[in-house]
C-alpha cells in the first residue's frame, strides 16, 4: 500500500504533512485509496490508552504553551483541523468527548488555540498519526 501510485504527498517545508487521493482530491491517510483498497485503521487509533495523571497532562499542557508562544503562536486553518479531527482523532479510540485520553487534551474541530490541540500548530498527536 505504501507504494500506492494514487497518492499525492502534500508537504510543508520539506515534511508530509497529509495525502490527498488522486481520484477523490480529498486528504487521506497514508494508508488510505479509495481505488486501491479499503481503510486500514493504523495500530495506534485502534489501541486505547489510559490518560495520564493530571500532574503529568499540566506539566505538557505549560510546556506545549511556552513552544507554541516561543514559535510566534502559530495556528493550523480551520479546514486543517477539521481534516485532522475527522482523519485522525474522530476514528481513534483513545479519543473520547473531544478528549484524548492518550494524551489528556482537548482535541475538537473548534475552539481557541489555548483550549484545542489540533488548533496550535507546533503541537502534534502523542502517536505520531498528525
Amino acid at each position: 500500500m505504501n507504494n500506492c501510485t494514487h497518492r499525492l504527498e502534500v508537504c510543508r517545508s520539506n515534511v508530509i504533512a497529509y495525502y490527498v487521493c488522486l481520484h477523490t482530491k480529498k486528504p487521506i491517510t497514508l494508508n488510505q485509496c479509495v481505488n486501491c483498497e479499503s481503510i486500514k485503521i493504523p495500530a495506534q487509533i485502534s489501541t486505547p490508552q489510559p490518560m495520564p495523571k493530571l500532574t503529568t497532562r499540566i506539566h505538557s499542557y505549560v510546556t506545549a504553551l511556552k513552544e507554541w508562544k516561543k514559535a510566534g503562536k502559530p495556528i493550523r486553518s480551520d479546514e486543517e483541523v477539521l481534516r485532522i479531527f475527522e482523519v485522525f482523532c474522530d476514528k481513534c479510540k483513545s479519543h473520547k468527548k473531544n478528549k484524548c485520553l492518550f494524551c489528556g487534551c482537548r482535541v475538537a474541530i473548534n475552539g481557541y488555540p489555548i483550549t484545542n490541540k489540533i488548533k496550535m500548530a507546533t503541537e502534534h498527536c502523542p502517536k505520531e498519526l498528525w
